[in-house]
């Protein structure tokens, strides 16, 4: 085979990022080729890392809390759902790296300030003549903003992404919304508060996130159907299931059933019809949101950059030919916080119907207590029996008279006179 030949059979290893299509063409020759060329024995996780472009060849300029930083320190090799990125602020869990033995512990860098030059500043280059597989009809970066913490899948809606064409100086404004679920909605089950948190979930290789739950439920249906793993997902854990990576000998397979691997039912509170629950959709089992999350919503602007030499902003003097700049920074030095509590308390309930007969039909709480006091009343005098009655006690008082408390007088009587 010519050099040309062999570069398009690389080529449709790109399908392996890609299975929504079946090729009407066979990969026997690219097989063939492999075989040959690694002796039967290779990785293809491996495989296609070594044909992903590096980082420190299309990272040129980078600045970070308005100190200029190299890019290959501040940045490294991660995976996401569009294969090998270039990542910032990424913690790749252990257990995906297993050709290391000991694994550095993942630094996360903090901003505490909020301005356009104490955020994160590159100049890119697109490399235009290294456009051999393309996943976008277009030429420039897909970037993505997610959490640090959980792998970045777009079909979960915790990801968003930013276009950046070349020639371009993109500003992208970050705005951070939290939300935190308090102690009173643990009394609740899960599916009542419709919430996880953190300490509720128990594995003994990640944290808990709806982005991680879907995740390991989408690779345990293509684990079900084809019996490999993507090599673009982590590995979670060294189990059955992450053993064997897809290769091109399951792509028929990943295609068949690619069109549900993306329509996932999260948790089961969402009823669906019957006929497309069961054909074209995968049922996740409680991959609920977490009670305490972060979710980050941008604003973009741009400006065009002319082919020159230009002073581009924190770069100047630059001889620019088709390089971009991103900068990413927050807008707000202060983060809003959405809190997940009871909407009514059981004497709120209380409270508020009260309230509401009293105002119009002038009934309230007090008068439901006397109809009960009465009817329990009457109930009683009604079905007990009469007590019996007790011996009264022999009245012995006396009348006084009034003339009794008022002293006499000692009357004289005179005798008769006894005549003789």
């Amino acid at each position: 085979m010519s050099a040309k030949e062999i570069v398009n059979e690389l080529t449709n290893l790109g399908d392996l990022y890609d299975t929504s299509f079946m090729r009407e063409s066979s990969y026997d020759n690219l097989r063939e080729l492999l075989s040959k060329f690694y002796n039967n024995s290779y990785d293809i996780t491996d495989l296609m890392e070594s044909l992903t472009p590096r980082c420190s060849d299309i990272l040129l300029e980078c600045s970070f809390l308005n100190k200029k930083r190299k890019c290959t320190d501040i940045f490294s090799l991660g995976k996401t759902h569009n294969g090998f990125c270039c990542t910032f602020n990424y913690v790749i869990e252990p257990d995906d790296m297993p050709k290391f033995t000991e694994v550095p512990e993942p630094v996360i860098y903090l901003v505490g300030t909020a301005s356009f030059y104490y955020g994160l500043s590159v100049m890119m280059v697109p490399q235009l003549d290294d456009y051999a597989y393309t996943l976008l009809p277009t030429t420039g970066w897909k970037v993505m903003i997610f959490d640090p913490y959980g792998y970045p899948d777009l079909s979960s809606g915790s990801v968003s992404e930013v276009l950046v064409p070349p020639l371009t100086e993109e500003f992208v404004q970050l705005q951070v919304v939290g939300s935190h679920g308090t102690d009173t909605i643990r009394m609740h089950s899960v599916e009542k508060r419709g919430c996880i948190f953190p300490d509720e979930y128990e594995s003994n290789y990640t944290s808990y996130s709806t982005n991680a739950c879907i995740v390991a439920c989408r690779v345990e249906h293509i684990w079900a159907k084809c019996k490999c793993r993507p090599f673009f997902y982590p590995r979670q854990g060294f189990t059955e299931k992450s053993r064997r990576t897809c290769t091109i000998e399951d792509i028929h397979c990943l295609t068949k059933y690619y069109e549900k691997q993306y329509n996932i039912v999260p948790y089961a509170r969402i009823n669906l019809d019957s006929d497309f629950e069961n054909e074209n959709v995968i049922r996740c089992n409680n991959c609920y949101p977490e009670c305490i999350d972060m979710s980050y919503l941008i604003q973009i602007s741009e400006t065009d950059i002319k082919s020159s030499y230009f002073n581009v902003t924190l770069y100047p003097n630059t001889n620019v030919k088709d390089q971009s700049i991103l900068h990413i920074y927050f807008s707000d030095p202060e983060t809003g916080f959405l809190r997940k509590d009871v909407h009514y308390r059981w004497y709120e309930y209380l409270s508020f119907i009260g309230g509401t007969y009293g105002l119009f039909v002038g009934f309230s709480i007090v008068s439901v207590v006397e109809i009960i006091y009465f009817i329990t009343s009457y109930l009683l005098e009604t079905f007990l029996p009469p007590a019996a009655k007790k011996p009264s006690r022999k009245n012995t008082t006396r009348s006084i008279y009034w003339n009794e408390f008022l002293s006499h007088s000692r009357v004289n009587v005179e005798r008769p006179a006894i005549r003789y």
